[in-house]
């Protein structure tokens, strides 16, 4: 082989190297993978006993009037509030059946990319696996308001709080966790508002999962979750 040939096809190699780099490359970009972790596991397993107990001491019969109900405003500290949301979630079971728990909670610190982050992950509770209503998910990432972020979800506690009773309770419903960073203003927030009234249909149930104290003893904590 003279050297013009081995030049030429130097020059081809290095080419189809380039273009094949270039290619998984560019593909990366355009195709991130669309769940970056296939599930989040609940911290809150050692509680499993005391959930149980707490659900049993609820009276099965009690139920609320949930005719133009559509969701509800409840705390998240745990373990003093299972008790508040074992009672919670069996009256709303013995009212009703959900499909979709839409569950709004902070994103305690800051850590999601966008001012609201949303997880398109299964999420693994003591009672099972809660898996996500991604029809419902692709609406409202559609809007422009939500990013899909998964580290967040990691260790939030206002979203594994309610996932706990929603486990035991509702275990065929699917979920759709939503976490609002402190930086979004309450313009941005009301017209997400509308976004989220306009997707949510009469299978859905938005909760609100807040703080009703911080850093305070737990007696005092308890008077303001109540």
């Amino acid at each position: 082989m003279n050297r013009h040939a081995t030049k030429i096809y130097g020059v081809i190699i290095l080419l189809a190297l380039v273009s094949v780099g270039s290619y998984f490359v560019f593909s990366n970009k355009i195709k991130a993978p669309e769940i970056v972790r296939a599930y989040h596991q609940s911290q809150f397993f050692k509680y499993e006993q005391f959930i149980e107990s707490s659900v049993e001491q609820v009276k099965k019969d009690e139920k609320i009037d949930l005719n133009k109900v559509m969701g509800g405003l409840v705390p998240h500290h745990i373990p003093t509030t299972i008790p508040l949301l074992a009672e919670f979630y069996t009256k709303l079971k013995n009212s009703r059946d959900v499909k979709t728990f839409v569950i709004l909670g902070p994103d305690h610190v800051d850590a999601g990319r966008g001012n609201i982050s949303v997880s398109k992950a299964d999420f693994v509770m003591p009672f099972g696996t809660l898996r996500p209503n991604l029809a419902m998910i692709e609406q409202f990432e559609s809007s422009g308001f939500v990013v899909q972020d998964e580290a967040p979800f990691d260790r939030e506690h206002s979203i594994d709080s309610q996932l706990l009773l929603i486990s035991k309770l509702f275990p065929d419903a699917q979920i759709v966790p939503l976490i609002f960073r402190s930086s979004i203003t309450n313009k941005e927030a009301r017209a997400f508002g509308k976004v989220l009234a306009s997707v949510a249909d009469e299978d859905t149930f938005i909760v609100s999962s807040v703080d009703f104290s911080h850093y305070l003893p737990t007696n005092q904590a308890m008077a303001l979750d109540q």
